[in-house]
């Protein structure tokens, strides 16, 4: 099976994006789409390392609050493109997403990973930076992040 750890924030949105809920950020369409390219292309499953995910944790704990609208609303946008997320990361104490990559690794139990990608427009994936796609904040998943996704994924 093959992975993307997903960031939302600078990977489906970007500074400026037009798509909001309130004064948050929500996902750009043009970029929702390169996404389900990606996926397409390789048949890869999403795994949730966003913040976005603490909607999904309190959730699942029976909670109503804003988090949680803002999840079941990008849920319910990821559903109009067909696309839905296998799973989500843990949080870390360290708040670093590559230790809670590695969490979410070595925690797995289901199919083997063959390959994995992480979206992110951040830096913190140890031990895991060779996996980065890093994106920009400024402009969110761009047609050449796709590519690389797609190229990684494959090798």
């Amino acid at each position: 099976m093959k992975i993307i750890f997903l960031d939302i924030d600078g990977v489906l949105n970007f500074n400026g994006c037009r798509e909001r809920i309130d004064t948050i950020y929500f996902v750009n369409d043009k970029k929702l789409r390169l996404l389900k390219w990606i996926v397409g292309r390789t048949n890869a499953r999403l795994v949730l390392s966003s913040t976005w995910r603490l909607g999904w944790f309190d959730r699942d704990k029976g909670l109503e609050n804003e988090e949680v609208l803002i999840f079941n609303r990008l849920e319910e946008k990821f559903k109009e493109y067909g696309l839905s997320f296998l799973s989500k990361t843990p949080v870390s104490e360290s708040g670093c997403r590559g230790h809670e990559i590695r969490a979410w690794l070595y925690g797995w139990e289901g199919e083997p990973i063959e390959s994995f990608v992480i979206l992110d427009d951040n830096c913190d994936m140890e031990p895991y930076k060779g996996h980065l796609v890093q994106t920009s904040f400024w402009h969110g998943l761009r047609i050449r992040d796709a590519l690389r996704a797609v190229r990684m994924l494959a090798s």
